[in-house]
């Protein structure tokens, strides 16, 4: 299944929850793949230990995540 199909079945979330803690240290670099599939045209994501930002191509379709967790 696609990452395109995934997305046209499972409706976007106001809360994400990621698998893994990103205040653990290396976490961000080790799991970055997983956040650049988190929105689609996801450009570039910075993370300086406290603001996680999504550089991205285009805006998501509304409704837009209020927490990443």
């Amino acid at each position: 299944m696609t990452t395109e199909m995934l997305r046209k079945l499972i409706p976007p979330s106001r809360h994400v929850i990621l698998p893994f803690n990103l205040r653990e240290k290396r976490t961000f670099h080790r799991d970055s793949a997983q956040l650049m599939q988190l929105f689609p045209d996801t450009k570039r994501i910075l993370f300086d230990s406290y603001f996680l930002v999504f550089l991205l191509g285009s805006l998501p379709p509304k409704p837009w995540p209020l927490t990443i967790a």
